[in-house]
Formats: structure tokens, C-alpha cells, sequence
């Protein structure tokens, strides 16, 4: 039969080199071009936003203004302060992960800053529902805020949130919590 010999080309990264009869180089070459697709990015971009009753609170920027209404609506919260912007890139069918320090947020019992962490473990990109869809599996997110107790005392305590989400391409998502842990 006919044979094809395969090499990897020395100093290239991610090339080959094909030789042997013209019909077996075709049949190969449509092979590895079937199966050898860039992975697929997905990025995501998560805002950490605080709810305060009564007090100031920081003006959160107009492109969230929308998403501060809804959470008023369900979690009763006058006013809220967005405490950072956090962008994760991976690749399908891998995970990310960030962490960080989080500057007081208003009036703080504390002094400092306080340790964040924003993760997931498996992105995938699916698209048998009816376009593109993207699952987060152990999607996590976990700061400390200062919460401000029914008696007027204020303590910092964590607020952890795990999930798993199926987020379409450019769709917005709105994943909170009314009270911390």
C-alpha cells in the first residue's frame, strides 16, 4: 500500500511534515486539518458589587446601573459600590482562576485590605442548544465584605458563592447572594 512518513519539523512549533504518495499526503493532510482546530477562547468579566442600606455608597458605572436596579428589586438594597472588575481568559474545556486584595469598601471596622478570589473550574463552550452556550462548572466567587448587622454593628464576614452556570454567548448574568455566609 501506499505509506506516508511524518515528521515534526524541528524549531517550528505545531508543524509537520508530510511526504509520500500524493493521494496519501492529500488523505493525511485532510485528517490533521479535520482534527487540528485552534482551541476556542472564552473570556468573562465579573464585577464585584456590594449592596449598602442607608449611607453612601459609590457611583457604580452607567453599564451597570441596570444590574444595580434589578438587585435593589430583589434584595432590597438602597445603593450599591462596585469593589473591582475582574477579566478571566481560558480556553474550552480548561479552567481559570484570580485573586487579589480588595481596597475597605466605604467605612470599614477593619483596617487593610481584604483577599478575593474569583474561579471556575471547567469552561466549555456547547453548542447544542440552539446557538452557543457557555458552562461554568464550580464557578466561584469569594470575598469579604462589611455587613452591617440589624443591631447597627458593623463586622466583616465572607461572602462565598458557589455555582455552576450556563451563560449564552453575551448574555449578562446576574449570580448574588442577599446576606454573607
Amino acid at each position: 500500500g501506499e505509506g506516508i512518513k511524518v515528521r515534526r519539523v524541528e524549531g517550528a512549533a505545531n508543524m509537520l511534515a508530510l511526504s509520500g504518495a500524493g493521494s496519501a499526503v492529500a488523505a493525511a493532510r485532510k485528517l490533521v486539518e479535520q482534527y487540528d482546530k485552534p482551541a476556542r477562547v472564552i473570556e468573562v468579566t465579573i464585577h464585584l458589587l456590594d449592596g449598602n442600606t442607608g449611607g453612601q455608597a459609590a457611583e457604580v458605572p452607567e453599564a451597570l446601573k441596570s444590574v444595580a436596579a434589578e438587585l435593589s428589586d430583589i434584595f432590597g438594597y438602597d445603593s450599591f459600590s462596585l469593589r473591582d472588575t475582574v477579566v478571566l481568559r481560558t480556553r474550552d474545556g480548561e479552567g481559570a482562576s484570580s485573586s487579589g486584595l480588595l481596597s475597605p469598601a466605604g467605612e470599614a471596622p477593619a483596617d487593610g485590605e481584604t483577599p478575593y478570589q474569583v474561579s471556575f473550574f471547567l469552561a466549555r463552550i456547547d453548542e447544542s442548544e440552539g446557538g452557543l452556550v457557555i458552562k461554568f462548572e464550580r464557578f466561584l466567587v469569594d470575598y469579604q465584605i462589611d455587613y452591617t448587622s440589624g443591631t447597627g454593628s458593623v463586622e466583616r464576614k465572607n461572602l462565598v458563592i458557589t455555582t455552576d452556570l450556563d451563560v449564552k454567548v453575551g448574555q449578562q448574568v446576574v449570580v448574588g447572594k442577599g446576606r454573607p455566609n
